[in-house]
């Protein structure tokens, strides 16, 4: 009589239990490499937003006339434009022209606006320094812009 080449049921359970085990290990590795990815692609979103809000801040600023101070707002007033407002409110910072709006959702904290060597802007004054901290989800950006006035503007004070 002949015997049958098989496996062994004790065979079949191992085989079983390390199949089970890489397909676990699998898993589990596929889930972590996911969840980074996804952290990954949201502070470079993040970091995008904030490289576009400093761009578009300083050469708004760079551009304007003069820069004043209206509470938790920057408003920009322009030679032959109309102004534009940047509006920090908590979650999100609001860009205001009469042709577009902007939305940033970055938070913010640390909203400086400073006349002439630390002093703190009035409501509707002349700002020619703002320091603001975005704050993203893993880090937080400090953002540092100037205005330089001429003689016309200052004499006006």
């Amino acid at each position: 009589m002949k015997r049958a080449l098989s496996f062994t049921l004790i065979e079949l359970i191992i085989v079983l239990f390390l199949t089970g085990m890489v397909t676990a290990i699998g898993y589990t590795s596929f889930n972590i490499i996911k969840r980074e990815f996804f952290s990954f692609r949201t502070n470079a979103m993040a970091l995008v937003d904030i490289s576009w809000l400093n761009a578009i801040l300083q050469r708004d600023i760079l551009n304007a006339r003069e820069v004043r101070r209206e509470n938790e707002s920057v408003i920009l007033v322009f030679r032959n434009m109309p102004p534009v407002t940047y509006r920090f409110a908590h979650s999100f910072i609001l860009r205001k022209s009469d042709s577009a709006t902007d939305t940033f959702h970055l938070s913010y904290r640390n909203l400086r606006m400073n006349l002439f060597k630390n002093e703190q802007a009035i409501h509707g004054g002349l700002v020619d320094e703002i320091m603001v901290d975005v704050v993203s989800e893993s880090a937080v950006y400090p953002l540092h812009l100037r205005k330089q006035y001429g003689a016309d503007i200052l004499m006006n004070l």
